[in-house]
């Protein structure tokens, strides 16, 4: 006679997935068997479906959901569409308070300028190709008045405005 094998020493591991396998089984058993059966007929439920156009897809307003699609889409089912909405125009900017008029930028240059002994200095003027010599008291083209020369700037007080303008004259006298 033949003796009964030894018993072979199993590793704790192999022990535990064992157990888990058949856990697993046992749990997948019950929930099959014990879960609710489905009907294999399908039954309506509620109201039958209607056909496009008929009295029981009309919207509130009267005109069906199909009639609304169709008039979105157009004639071409494939053309392109845009989800984008321009933003709204952005609120209009305050009124701006109206700026003071000011005189224009000196039409002339500095060219040079004599002293007369006794007499009132002559500044020589140059606007374009014309050189004009003005003294203090002079009106230029009836619209700048020259007034007197002072650390090393002459005065010219632009007529329609009565606004002062300085013209660099070189170095103090």
């Amino acid at each position: 006679m033949k003796s009964l094998p030894a018993p072979v020493a199993v590793p704790a591991n192999s022990k535990r997935l064992l157990a888990l396998v058949v856990g697993g089984a046992l749990l997948f058993s019950i929930l099959w068997f014990a879960a609710p059966q489905e009907s294999a007929v399908v039954e309506p439920v509620g109201r039958p479906l209607a056909k496009a156009g008929s009295a029981a897809t009309a919207s509130r307003d009267g005109v069906s959901f199909a009639a609304r699609a169709a008039a979105k889409v157009g004639n071409d089912l494939f053309s392109s569409h845009s989800w984008y909405i321009a933003p709204p125009p952005p609120p209009p900017s305050p009124p701006q308070a109206p700026v003071a008029p000011s005189a224009p930028p000196l039409p002339y240059t500095f060219l040079g300028s004599y002293v007369k002994s006794g007499d009132k200095p002559v500044y020589f003027l140059v606007r374009g190709d014309r050189v004009f010599d003005v003294r203090p008291g002079d009106t230029l083209e009836n619209t700048y008045a020259v007034g007197n020369a002072s650390r090393g700037q002459l005065q010219l007080t632009y007529l329609p405005l009565k606004q002062d303008q300085w013209l660099s004259v070189g170095s103090p006298q």
